[in-house]
């Protein structure tokens, strides 16, 4: 009761003096504040917070229903207790009117007086909690909007889907519907993705919507008329990540409707850091990659070289057209996507040889490659998985490792498969603590491994020769489910190409 304040508004003074007598050896430790006029009593709870007041009618200036009419009107959240020596029933239906619940006639009892005003503290403590409650629900009702509005947003951009630009999902980032928009991918240069980091940062700010897309990438999308402002916005991030631990494409303007188009963009930006090796921000120009339409069909003669000296164990030779492809994709700079497919095929050459070097070794390296951020980094994984392809692994598998492994590959097939529910029904350990054993022992995380295992189980159907598997037979075949055209998006995102392109090099490839 320390932090109570109680106003006694009478005209005359020995009743204001009597009810704070009263009140003080009841809450001693209550603040107790006097008036005479409601005026007087008005500019008091204006100029601090008051909990109850103890309103005579019949006072001067200001009556004690006009005060309360004003303080409701007002929005002020001081409880009335009214005392009026007239019992006309005039006075308390009007007093009920503006919430009052506590009407006492003159003279007042002390235990009813006293009753009264703890009910009335009861009241407004309860109050308080429900609208605590009330702004506690509303946030996590705000931030789980944003939160469904992001993942839509993410799955338009993966899918290639045009988002719809009506409904409650907006009401957030109303923005979006009206403003330009500019889609920023990033690609960061450190183990850990501070994607949370981003979120807080950006926390309260409707304009800017951070999404999270497969493989840990993030992507922001800012809705601003002015590109000087986005990378002003940007550059101001500087702040919050380290220097030089990150790099940034970014897209042209855009609208909502366009938004699969600038993702589209602001990777294909990105993607030119491969050949710089250095960390900055690329705004996307429409010609950046054109004229390299041969290159991967004259790949193909010196990828089945190397195919040979692979299969004859000459590791030299091999390393040496390893050597001489980085220097060709230096020198010609095709698509990035272009060198990761054929940087890729060099790489499974290596990683089919599992019986050699063992699954863990093979994919913890084939998706390092995969996730290599320049060339060099790339080159310099294909060369560690040429010498260690002969190579006996340093120290066996952790057995833990080994059963997720075999649960992984015994249940590819069921897209609900998770790694919640291989520790609670097949490992029976916490999963927080598998998923970092796994990205620990492997080097890559729990998801990861598990679309690349799938990816890798679409790629053999699809080089099946005696039989031409549909999109959607495979898709459902490795665990993406009845979603072909999600899958198809992940297959390009891993191998640089859709799975029926795929199919149709793959088998070219074989009959020459």
């Amino acid at each position: 009761m320390e932090d109570k304040t109680i106003l006694i508004l009478d005209d005359e003074r020995s009743i204001r003096e009597g009810i704070a007598l009263v009140i003080r050896e009841a809450f001693p430790m209550v603040q107790i504040l006097t008036a005479q006029s409601g005026t007087e009593a008005y500019e008091l709870i204006c100029s601090r917070p008051v909990d109850v007041s103890i309103t005579d009618i019949m006072v001067p200036e200001l009556n004690g229903l006009q005060l309360i009419q004003r303080c409701v009107e007002e929005g002020r959240k001081t409880g009335f207790v009214v005392l009026s020596g007239y019992g006309e029933f005039s006075f308390a239906t009007e007093a009920m009117q503006y919430g009052v619940r506590r009407y006492l006639l003159k003279p007042v009892d002390e235990e009813e007086l006293l009753e009264s005003v703890r009910e009335t503290f009861l009241e407004l403590d309860q109050q308080k909690e429900n609208s605590r409650y009330i702004s506690k629900m509303k946030g996590e009702l705000d931030g789980l909007r944003q939160y469904a509005l992001t993942e839509y947003l993410a799955d338009c951009m993966c899918r290639g889907k045009t988002p719809k630009a009506s409904g409650e999902l907006y009401k957030e980032s109303p923005a979006l519907l009206t403003s330009s928009l500019w889609a920023v991918s990033f690609r960061f240069h450190q183990a850990e993705p501070p994607a949370e980091e981003l979120r807080r940062y950006f926390r309260g700010r409707p304009d800017v919507l951070v999404c999270m897309m497969p493989f840990e990438e993030t992507v922001l999308l800012i809705c601003n008329d002015s590109q000087r402002q986005v990378l002003s916005l940007l550059e101001a991030l500087t702040g919050v990540l380290p220097a030089g631990s990150y790099s940034v494409g970014v897209s042209k303007q855009g609208k909502l409707p366009d938004t699969p188009r600038l993702y589209r963009q602001a990777t294909t930006a990105l993607e030119r850091h491969f050949y710089e090796n250095n960390a900055g921000t690329i705004l996307f120009e429409d010609n950046f990659w054109s004229g390299f339409e041969g290159f991967e069909a004259r790949e193909l003669q010196n990828l089945q070289l190397f195919i040979e000296k692979v299969e004859s164990r000459c590791t030299k030779e091999a390393e040496q057209l390893i050597e001489e492809l980085n220097e060709r994709l230096l020198d010609e700079k095709p698509s990035v996507e272009q060198a990761r497919e054929v940087l890729e095929r060099y790489g499974l050459v290596v990683s089919r040889k599992k019986e050699a070097c063992g699954i863990c070794d093979a994919y913890r390296l084939i998706g390092r490659l995969g996730r290599a951020s320049t060339l060099q980094e790339a080159v310099d994984t294909l060369r560690q998985m040429l010498r260690q392809l002969y190579r006996k692994p340093e120290k066996a598998m952790n057995e833990t490792i080994s059963k997720m492994l075999t649960c992984i590959e015994e249940h590819l097939h069921d897209e609900d498969f998770s790694l919640g529910l291989m520790a609670e029904e097949m490992i029976f350990m916490n999963s927080v603590y598998l998923g970092r054993l796994f990205k620990k022992e492997m080097g890559i995380s729990f998801s990861q491994y598990v679309v690349l295992a799938r990816i890798e189980s679409a790629k053999a159907m699809l080089e099946n020769s005696k039989k031409r598997y549909k999109v959607y037979e495979i898709s459902k075949a490795v665990g993406f489910g009845d979603n072909p055209q999600y899958f198809s998006q992940i297959f390009r995102r891993c191998t640089g190409q859709s799975p029926s392109a795929y199919q149709s090099c793959f088998l070219n490839q074989t009959n020459h």
